[in-house]
C-alpha cells in the first residue's frame, strides 16, 4: 500500500495512534495554507468512509540542548509535554537496501524518524510478523516467491516525487516489540534514520535531565506535545 503525504497517513496495516485515527503533522508556512481531504474511492464514482478533521496550529521553535559527551544536561521545557531521542543517525543507501533489506530491532515506544533530500522518496518499513527474523514476502508477491508463509506486516510505505524543493520527513511511532525490515525502493537514492528510544518526560515547575551520550556529536530527538509527536528537531550536542 502506498501512502501520499507527510507522516504516516492512514492504512489497514497501521496508524500511528495504533487505532483507528491518525495523527499527521507538518510544517505550515506563512500566509494561506490548505488542506484537501482525497475521498474518492477507486472508480471516482462514490466517496469512501467518512472522515473527521481535526487542525490544531502549534508554535515551536527549534529546541537546542547544549551538553559535552558524558554530561548531564538541565533543560526547563516550555509548550511541550516530552522528548523522545537521541539519535546521531545512520545514512541509508538504496543500492544496499532496495532489495535486501535493513533489519534492526525496536521496542514499543521507540520512534522512527527518516528524512531525506532525495527527489525521489519511497521508504518501506515492514513488521516481522512471525518472528523468524527473515523478511517474508507471501506467495506470489514479489520476485515470483513461492513463500508458503503469510507476508510479513507492512506498517509504513511512501512514495513521493519532487524535483524542484525535495525535503521529507516522517516519524513512524512503534507500537510493539520486535523485529522490523527497512527498505529503499530507490536504487539511487538514499534516506537519514534516526532511532529514537528514550523517553523524557516534561514537568512545568522542575528541568528536565538529559544526559548526553558519551560520543561527541549532534544528536536529533522529537518533542511531543498532547501525545502529538512534532516534527520540529530536539538538538542534542555541543
Amino acid at each position: 500500500m502506498v501512502i501520499e503525504g507527510l507522516g504516516a497517513a492512514y492504512s489497514n496495516f497501521y496508524t500511528s495512534t495504533g487505532e483507528n485515527r491518525e495523527i499527521i503533522t507538518g510544517e505550515l508556512t506563512e500566509g494561506l495554507n490548505l488542506i484537501t481531504l482525497h475521498q474518492v474511492v477507486s472508480g471516482g464514482n462514490k466517496y469512501g468512509e467518512n472522515v473527521t478533521v481535526k487542525v490544531s496550529p502549534l508554535s515551536f521553535n527549534l529546541i537546542d540542548i547544549r551538553a559535552k559527551a558524558g554530561e548531564t544536561a538541565s533543560f526547563l521545557p516550555i509548550g511541550i509535554d516530552g522528548i523522545t531521542g537521541f539519535s546521531k543517525g545512520e545514512e541509508i543507501k538504496g543500492e544496499e537496501f532496495a532489495f535486501s533489506p535493513m533489519v534492526f530491532q525496536a521496542k514499543e515506544g521507540d520512534v522512527i524518524m527518516i528524512r531525506s533530500n532525495d527527489a525521489e522518496y519511497s521508504p518501506q518499513i515492514f513488521f516481522d510478523s512471525n518472528g523468524n527474523g527473515t523478511m517474508d514476502w507471501g506467495a506470489n508477491i514479489y520476485f515470483g516467491s513461492d513463500d508458503s508463509s503469510e507476508m510479513d506486516e507492512l506498517i509504513f510505505s511512501e512514495k513521493r516525487y519532487d524535483g524542484i524543493d525535495p525535503s521529507y520527513t516522517d516519524i513512524i511511532p512503534i507500537h510493539r516489540n520486535g523485529t522490523y525490515f527497512l527498505f529503499v525502493m530507490n536504487l539511487h537514492g538514499g534516506l537519514e534514520l534516526y532511532h529514537l528510544k528514550n523517553r523524557y518526560d516534561a514537568n512545568a515547575s522542575i528541568p528536565m535531565k538529559i544526559k548526553a551520550p558519551e560520543q561527541a556529536g549532534a544528536y536529533l530527538g522529537i518533542a511531543e506535545k498532547d501525545g502529538i509527536l512534532i516534527p520540529i528537531p530536539v538538538k542534542l550536542g555541543w
